[in-house]
C-alpha cells in the first residue's frame, strides 16, 4: 500500500503558499510568486515547517489586519 503525500495550496495577495505533508510525517512549504492554482512554477522559496511558525504567522496575519484598518481609514 502507497502512503500518499498530502498537499494544499493557500492564496495571499499575489503569493501562493503550497504545504505538503508526507508519509514520514514531514511537513514542508514552499512560497510561490503569483496565482499557481493551473500552473507549476518554481518556487521562490522552500522550507521545513518548524515549531512555532503557527504562532508567527498568527502575529503577522494580525499586523496585515492593523495594515488593513489603516487603509480603510
Amino acid at each position: 500500500m502507497t502512503k500518499v503525500i498530502v498537499r494544499d495550496t493557500y492564496q495571499v495577495g499575489h503569493i501562493t503558499v503550497a504545504t505538503a505533508i508526507d508519509p514520514s510525517g514531514c511537513a514542508t512549504f514552499a512560497l510561490i510568486a503569483g496565482e499557481a492554482v493551473h500552473k507549476t512554477p518554481k518556487p521562490l522559496f522552500t522550507g521545513i515547517v518548524e515549531k512555532g511558525m503557527g504562532t508567527q504567522l498568527r502575529r503577522l496575519a494580525h499586523h496585515f489586519d492593523d495594515l488593513e484598518k489603516l487603509i480603510d481609514g
